[in-house]
């Protein structure tokens, strides 16, 4: 005795390849905004990279790591814990302290408000040629590419201003 039914098994992999088959021409229609994302000069990038962040030898920097935690942990929303951690961020970047605002920024869930505070950070390490560093570290942490492009514009303009600045005192001298 044979068993002539059909098992079934047919049409569930057809609808598997169709529904590939749809998904695949979906993700080649689908057009990203190309944001072409300018290099900061070589140079600040190179000062950049030449960071380490380590909350735990820095001065008051156990303060800080303790904030940056007690604003990122606990049964909260990631709205409320981002609001936290921005506040923490904010504080941080008035102060100057910069490894701390890059170190709570990493924790910000929301894209959009985690890029704005990035963006804060870069703009006030921008206001002074040594701190202009911590403003390629904020700029590299941050996921909008529009977001990015505009900042390090920002950035490599100050940065060829310090850059010109340091010059002038040289020439004069001459």
């Amino acid at each position: 005795m044979t068993d002539t039914r059909a098992t079934g098994w047919k049409i569930p992999l057809i609808f598997c390849g169709v529904v590939l088959g749809i998904v695949g021409l979906f993700s080649l229609l689908r057009t990203e905004p190309a944001v072409q994302v300018p290099e900061v000069p070589a140079p600040l990038l190179a000062q950049a990279r030449a960071i380490v962040i380590d909350l735990n030898t820095a001065p008051e920097g156990s303060l800080w790591k303790e904030r940056i935690t007690a604003a990122g942990s606990g049964f909260a929303s990631h709205a409320d814990k981002d609001t936290k951690l921005a506040f923490v961020i904010r504080d941080a970047v008035a102060r100057q302290r910069f490894d701390a605002a890059c170190t709570a920024a990493v924790l910000v869930y929301d894209t959009p408000k985690r890029d704005a505070v990035l963006e804060e950070t870069a703009q006030a390490a921008a206001g002074d040629c040594s701190t202009l560093p911590w403003g390629v570290m904020a700029a590299h942490g941050m996921r909008d590419p529009f977001v990015q492009a505009r900042t390090h514009e920002m950035l490599t303009e100050r940065w060829n201003a310090c850059r010109d600045a340091a010059a002038q005192p040289q020439r004069e001298e001459s």
